[in-house]
């Protein structure tokens, strides 16, 4: 790891169980910050996105905005796990590893987790610095014409393989997983966010790239032309190749032939 970031871990008045980067916050600060309820929080935070597992939104805290996320109460299975190991502490120590490995993530701040005396239920609060001007994936990849979509192809490739050739995996890899920013010069800047079911791998395993690549593309792959499509799935085994995922050439046909596969399995 190319840095090390200081964890701490400390209960609210309330109960509350809160995991936070103690190079960020000082602990009394953010206890205040938090208080009895941590959602009152939210009474002035913009909604980005829902979906069925949480809620996303544009929060302010401190004269600046941050990203939380609102994990939404789970079946009570799912919530005695989380009772015991908080998806959002998850979470919060992957996005640390990423970051600390310099793979492009928001960098932690907090996360919490118990009941507050507003919520439904267990409550799990997740909080990251906040990436302006983003857009996801699929929806860069949408909106781009032919040609920038094969530039955006070439570096979604090797950021795939190099995050894989790091050791990481995750169930949750998804398109609207990772973020797109162009910049003042064109380029693009891309950041790995919420992947709270992370694994760590040995960096060479091909079988785990193919499953990495078919997570990151399923969910726009079969909008694609068949030409894009061969070029997409064509750079994301060349990147593998350069990063030793692959062994020789050749090796290709048994790519395209799982990751298609695996891309129809997840539709």
């Amino acid at each position: 790891m190319s840095c090390t970031i200081n964890i701490a871990k400390v209960r609210t008045t309330g109960g509350l169980k809160v995991l936070y980067n103690a190079d960020h916050f000082q602990q009394d600060h953010l206890l205040e910050l938090l208080g009895e309820d941590p959602l009152q929080l939210f009474s002035d935070a913009e909604l980005i996105c829902e979906t069925g597992n949480a809620r996303s939104y544009r929060l302010p805290l401190d004269d600046h905005h941050v990203f939380a996320k609102i994990y939404k109460p789970r079946k009570w299975h799912r919530n005695m796990i989380n009772r015991i190991d908080p998806a959002c502490f998850a979470a919060f120590k992957a996005g640390i590893r990423l970051y600390c490995a310099d793979t492009p993530t928001p960098l932690p701040l907090f996360a919490v987790a118990g009941h507050t005396p507003s919520s439904q239920g267990f409550c799990q609060i997740l909080c990251t610095q906040f990436c302006n001007n983003t857009q996801t994936l699929d929806q860069a990849i949408r909106e781009a014409k032919p040609a920038l979509r094969n530039i955006i192809f070439s570096e979604l490739a090797y950021l795939l393989a190099e995050f894989h050739g790091k050791g990481f995996y995750s169930n949750h890899l998804r398109s609207a997983n990772i973020l797109v920013r162009e910049k003042k010069d064109g380029s693009r800047a891309y950041w790995f966010i919420d992947l709270d079911r992370m694994k760590y791998v040995f960096g060479f395993n091909s079988h785990v790239f193919i499953r990495t690549v078919s997570r990151a593309l399923f969910e726009f792959f079969d909008e694609l032309p068949a030409d894009q499509q061969q070029y997409l799935l064509q750079q994301c085994f060349n990147a593998g190749l350069k990063q030793n995922i692959f062994k020789r050439p050749s090796d290709i046909d048994g790519f395209l032939k799982r990751v298609q596969a695996q891309i129809r399995a997840r539709r």
